[in-house]
């Protein structure tokens, strides 16, 4: 149901099989996803690329993918991006990876794509992209999703004060996040996750 088509290019050929059989497909959503994160996915990942649509319509000189992982939009929208640079920042061994995947699916890369190695662990985001050829001056349209759930405060508030002080007035930047709150535990969903997570995902954040 989602709009990225080269989402499977990412995968190893067993998952893309399955993800051809309606049975398997099936199987997938009942034993990955509790109620809601599947279509919440699918609905973020709809407004990300309506966003990102829109910041190459309103002239933003650079786009800066903030742990782009295997995000397709510079391939997917290639034909829309005209002057406009983009940054792709994320670690090594992941931006290897995805360029061969690319490769391997016949997709050429974009010009104005560079990839920005990163340890987000041990580097600053700063020293990372001021490296390159990204002007600080230009404006820019910062992608964060789904990245701030697994981020300490400190890390979320260092980053936004990254953006805010590397940009140029009219800069913008698009970010999910989860919000927490007291009464977090007896809201919608939530009690259902966090079993879920213990049972199925247990390497992942109760509440994220």
């Amino acid at each position: 149901r989602g709009q990225d088509e080269l989402a499977e290019i990412f995968l190893p050929a067993d998952q893309i099989n399955a993800l051809q059989n309606v049975d398997a497909r099936q199987k997938i959503k009942e034993n990955y996803f509790v109620t809601g994160v599947y279509e919440y996915v699918n609905a973020r990942s709809k407004i990300f690329d309506r966003f990102f649509r829109e910041a190459l319509q309103e002239n933003f000189e650079q786009i800066v993918f903030l742990g782009a992982g295997y995000d397709s939009r510079s391939y997917r929208f290639k034909e829309f991006l005209g002057s406009t640079r983009v940054f792709e920042l994320d670690i090594p061994l992941t931006q290897k990876h995805k360029q061969q995947c690319l490769a391997k699916a016949g997709i050429n890369i974009p010009g104005q794509v560079s990839f920005v190695p990163i340890n987000f662990n041990a580097e600053s985001i700063e020293d990372a992209i001021l490296s390159t050829d990204f002007d600080k001056s230009k404006k820019t349209f910062f992608v964060w999703e789904g990245v701030t759930f697994y981020l300490s405060a400190e890390a979320v508030d260092a980053t936004l004060k990254f953006v805010k002080s590397n940009s140029k007035t009219g800069s913008a930047i698009v970010f999910d996040y989860t919000a927490l709150w007291p009464g977090i535990m007896d809201a919608y969903g939530v009690k259902e996750l966090i079993e879920f997570n213990s049972k199925n995902q247990s390497g992942e954040s109760a509440v994220s």
